[in-house]
């Protein structure tokens, strides 16, 4: 067919191609096909000025632009030989550096997560809104145990209360105003403690004696107050002495 060239290497015309199209190759293997030191296909918009770049660079499959919407980002995304995906980003402004998008608006919508897949394509995990999109953020592993590590400091920062749970049911509950609730949700006092057992709390120690201390605003190192247990005995101490004890017959002595 004739092409009507209105530049170097441009031209205008309707044509259909019903063969292979080879660019730098006259053996094209594909519908449309380049061969390059770096084959890149540039899309341009001629009314914003907007272009995308997608091609191959080295090993690698990459994709950049110049969107104004991205005007803050050095970007670039490429797909390696070996299977990874590399998202290389530079911002400014405290702008983030990677966005997953969800159409929907409305915390009943669709979900919104990123599901991690074996080579079955069975979901291993998911991290993400579960329940509803803008509801609980959740990291969920589906098929082991899940760690958190820090080499460093690890912080828990709550708008609100923090709660744990175990089998989707609470356990530990630390309020806003730092009262520590084990068995319930409303403690009254900076621990409190609920059990259906007789006995609420043991206190283990790996030594001979055992003590829970009492420390107030007005004591020093040597006024504390303890009780606890030496090889049976129940022991009541006062100014780091003590003052009574119930031995394991029941006999009871002061001082």
């Amino acid at each position: 067919f004739n092409m009507k060239f209105i530049g170097a290497h441009i031209f205008d015309y309707d044509a259909t191609f019903r063969s292979n199209v080879g660019i730098g190759t006259n053996n094209p293997q594909e519908l449309v096909h380049i061969e390059s030191t770096e084959p890149i296909i540039r899309f341009d918009d001629t009314n914003s000025g907007i272009h995308y770049l997608v091609g191959q660079v080295g090993d690698a499959f990459v994709f950049d632009t110049n969107n104004p919407a991205f005007s803050s980002y050095s970007f670039d995304a490429n797909l390696s030989v070996t299977g990874t995906i590399n998202l290389e980003t530079s911002t400014s402004s405290g702008l983030p550096s990677f966005i997953i998008k969800d159409n929907a608006r409305s915390g009943s919508a669709a979900l919104n997560y990123i599901a991690l897949t074996d080579s079955a394509d069975t979901v291993q995990a998911k991290i993400g809104y579960l329940s509803g999109l803008n509801t609980e953020f959740t990291l969920q592993n589906l098929v082991g145990n899940l760690s958190v590590v820090s080499s460093g400091q690890m912080n828990i920062n709550s708008g609100s209360d923090t709660v744990f749970l175990s089998s989707s049911s609470e356990k530990v509950r630390i309020k806003s105003n730092g009262k520590v609730g084990v068995g319930l949700n409303n403690p009254s006092r900076q621990l409190e403690v609920a059990s259906t057992s007789s006995y609420v709390a043991t206190l283990n120690s790996t030594q001979n004696n055992s003590f829970l201390s009492f420390v107030d605003a007005n004591t020093s190192g040597d006024t504390f107050v303890a009780i606890g247990s030496q090889t049976g005995d129940l022991i009541f101490i006062a100014g780091n002495t003590e003052r009574a004890r119930i031995n394991t017959d029941g006999k009871f002595g002061i001082g």
